[in-house]
């Protein structure tokens, strides 16, 4: 795999292009997409199973988005992410899934009726 080639298909399929890099970096320096395009460009790989070859703190960043490496089992892959934004809805956050859900808002008695009732099971012993 051509990490510049990787890099502009991952840019296309997002609807973005190299223009709209305002910089890259590899977590300790920044550069142009110049910069990065002619070090880019020589740079081939094996993007398969084994261990990472790309630096995994290697970034791409436009405004509002950005390219990050993934890696899993060593398969790694640009991912694309955008800034999040805030939903229309307030209310309690639930923090967790399944049986061990927690509301945070304050005030709130039920969680702490929760919380005391797991330290007294955990400090008497008590296993569920």
């Amino acid at each position: 795999m051509n990490l510049l080639n990787e890099t502009i298909e991952a840019l296309r399929e997002h609807g973005k292009a190299p223009e709209d890099t305002t910089f890259v970096s590899d977590g300790q320096q920044s550069a142009t997409w110049e910069g990065f395009r002619v070090l880019a460009e020589t740079c081939d790989y094996d993007n398969g199973f084994g261990a990472a070859e790309i630096n995994m703190d290697l970034v791409v960043v436009g405004v509002g988005w950005w390219l990050e490496r993934y890696e899993y089992d060593g398969a790694e892959r640009w991912e694309f992410k955008t800034m999040p934004t805030a939903p229309s809805g307030r209310g309690p956050l639930i923090l967790g899934s399944g049986v061990n859900w927690f509301l945070v808002s304050p005030n709130n008695p039920i969680v702490a009726l929760y919380i005391a009732l797991v330290r007294n099971d955990r400090c008497s012993g008590v296993n569920r």
